[in-house]
């Protein structure tokens, strides 16, 4: 995982601005074909479930066309929690984005995501407060 699928907000953002400022970032970066479209599949998603993990971890996620190529994107979004669903505050995000076609890199993602299933792990991973400290927790992850 590089740095750059590592974000440590700086400013306070509702659920769907970040859906959004990620998207945004990841067409930039040609990850993603068309960043309106998978932001309103992860709106969809939310709506026919939660998808926080535990109490204050968040995994949205989308499989879709517009997705080029397999990406995780974690939010470390301690300073400034984002309201999930009603009074439910997160203060970390996995964003998972999963094209439609096969690749070798899509076998990667159930590994990463079942080392999530420890909630140690995840209080762990999201207790930075600053983003040189988050991207070195992450590193560390990786290596687990």
């Amino acid at each position: 995982m590089n740095e750059d699928s590592v974000i440590f907000a700086e400013k306070q953002y509702t659920k769907r601005e970040l859906f959004e400022s990620v998207c945004n970032q990841l067409a930039k970066s040609r990850v993603l074909s068309d960043a309106s479209e998978v932001v309103k599949q992860l709106l969809e998603r939310e709506e026919i479930s939660d998808t926080r993990i535990d109490d204050l971890i968040a995994m949205p996620h989308c499989e879709s066309s517009a997705v080029i190529f397999p990406k995780i994107i974690l939010v470390n979004c301690r300073k400034f929690p984002i309201f999930w669903d009603h009074d439910v505050m997160v203060t970390g995000i996995v964003f998972l984005f999963i094209p439609t076609s096969d690749s070798d890199e899509i076998k990667e993602i159930p590994h990463f995501v079942k080392k999530l299933a420890d909630p140690n792990v995840t209080k762990e991973l999201f207790e930075s407060n600053n983003r040189t400290q988050f991207i070195a927790d992450v590193h560390l992850f990786e290596r687990r």
